[in-house]
């Protein structure tokens, strides 16, 4: 999972004795960090992976000699617990539909914006749609330039 904190984390991995025979283990990759244009503290962001395995104390140490093996094994317990977002899936249908309909030639062409994208346009963006689908609809005719920068607050790129 994706995390946002002040810090870096300070190791690769952690080990979290939970006091009943298990262990709760953390892996951490890919921090980066980025600095406010404000000048106020630097924030970071990396991917975390954790899973609760039985706490032995030479633990620790088995993890630093098989990290990629454990790591693995972690990210695929987060594979597995990661719920399907549903509403990202119905917007890249959404998506989907939309240019096949074009690429097959059933789409019809008028003036503006098609109003079914336009209303998907405004729901989807920015957190389900990026610039750069709403980009691809302007150029397929299928939402007005109008349209693209009020919906962006950005001229169309042309």
């Amino acid at each position: 999972m994706k995390v946002y904190a002040k810090s870096a984390p300070a190791a690769s991995f952690t080990v979290q004795d939970l006091g009943n025979g298990l262990a709760e283990i953390s892996f951490y990759e890919h921090a980066v960090s980025s600095s406010a244009e404000d000048g106020s503290e630097a924030s970071w962001s990396y991917d975390e992976y954790r899973i609760t395995r039985p706490y032995y104390d030479s633990l620790p140490a088995d993890i630093e000699a098989n990290y990629d093996v454990w790591l693995q094994a972690a990210k695929a317990e987060d594979e597995k617990q990661s719920p399907v977002d549903e509403y990202q899936l119905r917007a890249d249908v959404d998506f989907l539909q939309i240019t096949q309909s074009v690429a097959m030639g059933i789409s019809t062409m008028s003036e503006g914006s098609d109003p079914d994208v336009l209303e998907k346009s405004k729901a989807y963006y920015p957190l389900r749609w990026s610039k750069d689908r709403l980009q691809m609809l302007v150029a397929m005719q299928k939402l007005a330039e109008e349209d693209y920068y009020s919906i962006t607050g950005e001229s169309y790129p042309a």
